[in-house]
């Protein structure tokens, strides 16, 4: 069975590239406070995804090792198109009374996936930082509707 990888995968969709150099152009190499004068590139990519809110996990939190209160909220997001994809999405802090999402709403999340290593494991996050919510059909918005140009008088008339 031959698949397209297209079609398997969730609509992500890059909206924004930075392109970050170190160090930085101005700095003199004998100078004792540069940095090494090797040059590391950054590339920080944005994304979008957009879906329907299909479930709400429950609230975490706790505070930090320097006692810093946090809060983390999880949403389960379903992508649409002939394969849709789940797609677990945490909101951390004040941006989950910010978004407010409820379970059924169609969104189009700004999202940043981070993954690390710990205990020679690796764990995958998706932040969403940006919600954009859009139309429950999930399709082009409304077109508002329009008076009709078709007049019977004469004087509207155009002589061409």
């Amino acid at each position: 069975m031959n698949v397209s990888l297209a079609k398997v995968m969730p609509k992500f969709v890059k909206t924004e590239e930075k392109v970050i150099s170190f160090p930085p152009q101005n700095t003199r190499k004998n100078s004792p406070q540069s940095l090494p004068s090797q040059s590391y590139q950054v590339k920080i990519n944005s994304m979008d995804l957009s879906g329907k809110v299909i479930n709400l996990l429950a609230e975490v939190g706790g505070n930090s090792k320097s006692g810093n209160a946090w809060r983390k909220q999880e949403y389960i997001i379903e992508t649409g198109g002939q394969y849709p994809k789940k797609v677990c999405v945490s909101i951390w802090g004040d941006k989950i009374d910010q978004f407010g999402l409820k379970v059924g709403e169609q969104v189009t999340l700004g999202i940043d996936v981070e993954s690390r290593e710990y205990n020679g494991r690796w764990y995958t996050e998706v932040k969403a930082f940006k919600v954009d919510r859009t139309n429950g059909g999930g399709g082009a918005p409304a077109m508002p509707e329009v008076d009709s140009f078709y007049s019977e008088s004469d004087e509207d008339k155009l002589p061409f």
